[in-house]
C-alpha cells in the first residue's frame, strides 16, 4: 500500500503558488462575467414572462353560456389536495328537464368554494383530478405580497377573474 502525502505537509512555496492559482482563476471568472451585458430588468416597470407550464395562482373556468362555474361540487379537489387548503360546499337544485316536463331533472351546485393560498403548495393536483376542468392555472399572476394574510383567501368570484396587472405605488 503507498504512503500518500498529507497536503497539510506540503512545503511553503507550494501553498503560495495553490493560492496564486486560485486567485487567479476567481480574477479570470470576475473579468469574464464583467465584460457581457447585463440581464437586469427593471423590475416593477420590467417583468419576466413567466413559461406556459409555470405554476401561478390557480383559478376558476366560467361557462361561457351562464358565466358561472363550471364546478359541480363533486369534491375530488378537495380529496386530492395534500395542503387542505380547498373547502367546497355543494347543494343539489332541481332543474326542468326538456325531456320530461313532469320530472324536474337533479344537478349538483357549487354554493361556495374556497381557497387559501396561505397553505397552498402550488402542486397543481387539484387543476390534473377535476373531471369538469374547472379548475385552471393563471401562470400570469405571480406576485403574492400581501400584508394582510387573509388577503390570500379567495372565494369562488376572486378566482373567476382573469389576471390582474400588479399595482405600482410611488
Amino acid at each position: 500500500m503507498k504512503k500518500y502525502r498529507d497536503m497539510t505537509k506540503r512545503g511553503y512555496f507550494y501553498r503560495i503558488f495553490i493560492g496564486f492559482y486560485s486567485l487567479l482563476v476567481g480574477m479570470f471568472t470576475t473579468i469574464k462575467y464583467l465584460l457581457r451585458p447585463a440581464v437586469t430588468l427593471q423590475y416593477p416597470r420590467e417583468r419576466w414572462k413567466m413559461p406556459e407550464r409555470s405554476r401561478g395562482r390557480i383559478g376558476m373556468v366560467k361557462d361561457p353560456e351562464t358565466g358561472e362555474s363550471l364546478c359541480n361540487a363533486c369534491m375530488i379537489c378537495v380529496k386530492n389536495c395534500p395542503a387542505y387548503c380547498i373547502w367546497v360546499l355543494g347543494e343539489t337544485v332541481q332543474v326542468p328537464n326538456p325531456e320530461d316536463a313532469d320530472k324536474p331533472k337533479k344537478k349538483r351546485v357549487m354554493s361556495d368554494y374556497i381557497l387559501d393560498f396561505r397553505l397552498c403548495i402550488f402542486c397543481g393536483n387539484c387543476i390534473s383530478v377535476c373531471p369538469q376542468g374547472a379548475l385552471c392555472p393563471v401562470p400570469e399572476e405571480y406576485e403574492w405580497a400581501q400584508f394582510d394574510p387573509d388577503d390570500l383567501i379567495f372565494d369562488a368570484e376572486m378566482l373567476m377573474q382573469s389576471a390582474k396587472e400588479p399595482e405600482i405605488k410611488r
